[in-house]
């Protein structure tokens, strides 16, 4: 009798795991045309200013070019070929802003050290439309203050001059701007970004970094291999300001335009891009006539149809058998 492999699935119905997949569900909930912030901090002072957990907020930070402008706003998906995010949830529009307005948007993850030493990754899509030809400008970071003042492992970009339609990107391991940019990526193409960040450990203080470390910048990397050996930029973390991650920062400024989205955060490569499956049972089943197809988000989540990412799709047979395959739209 002929057989078939049955991969089951499950959570609520339907369950897709990563063991090391910290977070993906930072634009969860949101749809197009809707603004990023759901709050304000009114300082920087952790200790007397609650957290806004698990939701984007403008940033407590002071000073003239820190919250002028507008909050970001959400918009359709990226998409990136082969990456397990593309065409899921929305994207962030980080708009160009008036000349001297910057604004900083925080998604604050803890007021702990949760995230303390370790190494964690940031995976996520960026598409650039318009850069700066004259300076060197942060637009995504790790902040070790829930309210966005301490912001370190920094993304920025450039162009070459006023002209090109071609640009580079850079890391900062401190709190400026990084000093260099590197490679040559055409204006409006979307990219794959992963930020990873190494934070040493103190040792007075088992589990929290001492604010020391490294940050290694992957641009486009190959999504079905193993972590590279080299990477494209690297800088080193210093002060104390990121002893533990407790936050992700975009940066909107009057010299760039972009949007971003598909953020995943998690321990290892492999999760941070989706490779890292867990041992999901795998037994035989029969095949026979179709009676029903159903699909499922990779996290899980019943829909109706699929539209653009990767499914799971979920077949039954009328004599029962079950048979779930993965598929790209």
């Amino acid at each position: 009798m002929k057989k078939i492999v049955l991969i089951m699935v499950m959570c609520a119905g339907v369950l897709f795991a990563n063991a090391q997949l910290i977070k993906r569900d930072f634009l969860a909930g949101y749809s197009d045309g809707v603004d990023l912030e759901k709050g304000a901090y009114t300082g920087v002072d952790q200790a007397t200013v609650p957290i806004m957990i698990n939701q984007w907020n403008l940033s407590g930070k002071a000073g003239v070019n820190d919250q002028g402008g507008v909050t970001a706003i959400t918009t359709t998906p990226l998409m990136y070929s082969d990456y397990i995010e593309s065409g899921t949830d929305v994207a962030i529009a980080m708009a160009k802003l008036d000349a001297s307005n910057s604004r900083t948007t925080i998604y604050s993850l803890a007021a702990d050290n949760t995230y303390g030493a370790g190494t964690y990754y940031l995976a996520f899509m960026t598409n650039v439309t318009i850069a700066s030809p004259t300076s060197i400008q942060e637009y995504v970071a790790f902040d070790g203050n829930f309210t966005g003042n301490a912001q370190r492992a920094r993304i920025g970009v450039k162009k070459p001059d006023v002209d090109a339609t071609s640009f580079g990107f850079g890391l900062s391991g401190d709190a400026s701007a990084p000093a260099t940019v590197s490679g040559s990526f055409t204006l409006g193409v979307t990219h794959l970004l992963v930020l990873k960040v190494v934070l040493t450990e103190d040792a007075a203080n088992p589990g929290v970094g001492d604010g020391t470390g490294t940050a290694y910048l992957y641009v486009d990397p190959d999504l079905k291999a193993a972590e590279p050996a080299t990477a494209f930029a690297t800088a080193a973390i210093s002060g104390t300001a990121l002893k533990s991650i407790r936050g992700l920062v975009i940066r909107q400024r009057s010299t760039i335009e972009a949007e971003v989205g598909g953020f995943r955060f998690a321990k290892t490569w492999a999760d941070a891009l989706g490779q890292g499956g867990t041992a999901i049972p795998v037994i035989s089943a029969d095949k026979g006539e179709i009676v029903a197809t159903e699909y499922y988000t990779v996290s899980g989540c019943k829909v109706s149809e699929p539209v653009s990412g990767i499914y799971i799709q979920k077949t039954v047979y009328k004599n029962g058998s079950i048979e779930a395959a993965k598929i790209l739209k």
